[in-house]
């Protein structure tokens, strides 16, 4: 378990999945598990990630930018944010592609670049929710 993890006691912190890569799904399911997070769902739609963001109520999104569908992950984190209240990470080889406002609007809890170091994740995710 990192420092970080150890730092929110017993809680444990509810992830949802949104990527619509198979094999990156995979990793990232895997090594948000191995930090010590529970993983509560995961999909590759924008559509999809809305509804089980309204159902499962994760703490944390870890959310791609392109995504299967015609919305994307920044439609779907702007949604969910508004309607919600649930954060996103952001994990894409495209974030130099978005504008500032856009990010400005979406209000990202961190900015992860593909491919990703293992640690970065789990940071992020820890102080999503810490603060």
């Amino acid at each position: 378990m990192t420092e970080d993890a150890a730092d929110l006691g017993n809680k444990r912190i509810r992830v949802l999945v949104v990527e619509d890569e198979p094999l990156i799904a995979f990793d990232l399911i895997s090594e948000i598990e191995s930090g010590n997070h529970d993983v509560v769902g995961q999909c590759a739609t924008a559509a999809k990630a809305i509804s089980l963001a309204e159902t499962l109520k994760p703490d944390i999104i870890v959310m791609d930018i392109g995504l299967m569908g015609q919305a994307d992950g920044l439609d779907a984190a702007r949604e969910i944010r508004t309607r919600f209240g649930i954060g996103c990470i952001f994990v894409s080889a495209t974030l130099d592609r978005v504008a500032p406002e856009q990010w400005h609007e979406i209000d990202p809890v961190a900015l992860i670049r593909k491919p990703y170091r293992d640690d970065a994740l789990d940071k992020a995710i820890s102080r999503a929710v810490t603060g």
